[in-house]
C-alpha cells in the first residue's frame, strides 16, 4: 500500500517542522547559534513518480545518459526578483546579495516556509541527484553526470570522488550529495 500525494505533502510538512524545533531548541541553548539554518532537499519516489521538495539552494538534478537538467530552483534573491518582475535598479541596489537564500529551515518564526515541490516520472536508467551548494557550486554538474554513465557504478565511490573533487576546487561550504538510480 503507497502512500498518497497529501501523506507524503504532509509528512514533509511535519519532518520540516520538527527540524525548525530541533534548531530552535539549539539556539536557546546557545546565543551563538541564533544565526543557525539550513536548506532543504528531498526526494520520495512513489509509484514510478518523485516528488521533489526543496527550501533553498540545495538542488535535485535529473541526469540520464542524454542529458542533465536542474529539476529544482534556487530560492535567493536573483530568482525572487526576477519573478517579481522588478526594474534592473533593484538587481543593481542588491549587486552584491542576489544570491542570498530567501527561504531556508531554521528557528522557528510566524513566516511559513514556501516548499517548492516538482513532480516528475522517473526514467529506467536514470538518476536523480540531490546536492548541496558546497558540491554544485564547486563541481560541474556535467562531470557529477560524466562520474554516472558509462561502467558500473559504486555509489559510495562516486560520491566520494565528487566531494573530494569540490574540496579540491576550494569548497567552503558543507559539501553533500545523494544519488538515486532508476
Amino acid at each position: 500500500n503507497f502512500f498518497s500525494r497529501e501523506e507524503i505533502f504532509d509528512w514533509i510538512e511535519k519532518t520540516i517542522s520538527v527540524a525548525r524545533d530541533r534548531i530552535s531548541n539549539k539556539i536557546k541553548e546557545n546565543s551563538q547559534l541564533k544565526n543557525m539554518a539550513t536548506t532543504f532537499v528531498a526526494c520520495i519516489v512513489v509509484n514510478s513518480k518523485a516528488y521533489i521538495f526543496n527550501i533553498g539552494d540545495s538542488r535535485a538534478w535529473f541526469i540520464s545518459k542524454d542529458k542533465v537538467e536542474q529539476i529544482t530552483e534556487d530560492q535567493n534573491l536573483y530568482n525572487f526578483l526576477i519573478k517579481n518582475k522588478v526594474g534592473k535598479e533593484m538587481f543593481e541596489l542588491y549587486r552584491d546579495n542576489l544570491y542570498a537564500i530567501t527561504q531556508f529551515v531554521g528557528a522557528q518564526t510566524s513566516k511559513k516556509l514556501n516548499i517548492d515541490v516538482y513532480e516528475i516520472d522517473v526514467q529506467d536508467g536514470a538518476y536523480i541527484a540531490l546536492t548541496s551548494d558546497g558540491t554544485h557550486n564547486f563541481i560541474g554538474i556535467d562531470e557529477i553526470r560524466h562520474c554516472l554513465i558509462g561502467s558500473k557504478i559504486n555509489f559510495n565511490d562516486v560520491c566520494t570522488t565528487i566531494i573530494a573533487k569540490a574540496m579540491a576546487n576550494g569548497s567552503n561550504d558543507n559539501l553533500s550529495i545523494v544519488i538515486m538510480e532508476f
